[in-house]
């Protein structure tokens, strides 16, 4: 009778192994998809979270209108004219003359009775002074004489623009600038004048506002 031995010594088999090993990976594996899910995500912020939403049925602030200079009325009674002239400024007229002086302040302000006409003047006189006045044609110490044909408050008119070029006996001095504008009713003339000195401010934007506004009563 034939006896089977077996082998007692200790070990693993080949399959156990392979089974271990399929275990680990399984672990392992499993592990591996734990961490992955329980690890922080990182915080992504979209475009339309993180930028500036405009309402777009919300309107733009429109910037405010400017506010005009707030003016006045200066009035010749006897001339039987007026024009509109800064809030702040000065206007006198004489008696007996049928005329108006308006200026900023007390130093350019034209005086009655006087060859200081001041910035500006305004004069009515009998007869058609459009190319006479205008152009001081009496005056030689004045060149430079510049004439448009123009209109004031429905009558024609001429315009001149000239600067004083040789040092007068009497008067503005050399440098002085001139804007003439004289209007022919058919009987009177309107003779607006703008005079700057060399020393003096330019008013001549304020010149020709009120120039745009003079009517006649």
């Amino acid at each position: 009778m034939k006896h089977v031995y077996t082998d007692s010594r200790g070990g693993l088999h080949p399959v156990h192994l392979i089974i271990i090993c399929i275990i680990i990976m399984l672990l392992a594996a499993f592990g591996w998809w734990l961490w992955q899910r329980n690890e922080p995500q990182p915080i992504e912020e979209s475009a339309e979270e993180t930028s500036i939403q405009v309402d777009s049925d919300e309107e733009p602030d429109e910037a405010a209108p400017e506010e005009e200079p707030a003016t006045r009325i200066a009035v010749s009674e006897s001339g039987g004219f007026e024009v509109m002239i800064p809030e702040a400024w000065l206007d006198t007229t004489c008696d007996g003359v049928d005329s108006l002086f308006v200026a900023p302040n007390d130093d350019l302000l034209g005086v009655c009775a006087s060859e200081f006409g001041g910035l500006i003047s305004i004069t009515k006189t009998s007869g058609d002074r459009r190319y006479e006045e205008t152009a001081f044609m009496a005056r030689t110490d004045i060149n430079d004489q510049s004439f448009l044909v123009t209109e004031l408050d429905g009558m024609p008119a001429t315009r001149a623009v000239y600067t004083q070029s040789e040092e007068p006996i009497v008067g503005p001095p050399i440098g002085t600038q001139y804007v003439s504008v004289v209007a022919f009713d058919g009987t009177d003339s309107y003779i607006l004048t703008y005079t700057q000195y060399p020393d003096w401010g330019n008013y001549q934007l304020e010149f020709e506002e009120i120039v745009s506004s003079f009517s006649r009563d």
